[in-house]
């Protein structure tokens, strides 16, 4: 069975007792900047969640890793969205469209950036 987004965001919140959770693979569809433009690139990243201090419905602190950084997010559940900053002149945002895409808003004093992306088992 392939690991989806959303089973490895659950997985992670479980890891907490048991095994490491699988860390999906996301491949950027469509980029658009804060002014609507888009293009298609082929950027490629893979997200691992640690559950901090969560909830059984995921609401809390998660640790997320990704593109070589970790970060602390605050997760509304295990669907998201989860929300960090990467310095003080920003805000990041991950949501789970389904269990294989997710939005991510990046959002900087130099503009926004929206990536969807499709995510599968790495």
């Amino acid at each position: 069975m392939r690991t989806t987004f959303h089973t490895a965001v659950v997985a992670g919140h479980a890891s907490a007792t048991m095994a490491p959770a699988e860390t999906p693979t996301c491949r950027t569809l469509k980029t658009f900047d804060g002014a609507g433009n888009c293009r298609t690139n082929a950027e490629t990243l893979s997200f691992a969640f640690e559950p901090v201090k969560v909830r059984r419905s995921g609401e809390g602190e998660w640790r997320l890793r990704y593109n070589g950084r970790t970060a602390r997010a605050d997760g509304a559940s295990e669907y998201g969205p989860f929300l960090w900053a990467e310095g003080t002149n920003d805000i990041q945002s991950l949501m789970l469209s389904d269990e294989t895409h997710i939005l991510w808003h990046s959002a900087r004093s130099s503009g926004a950036v929206i990536r969807f992306m499709n995510c599968e088992e790495g």
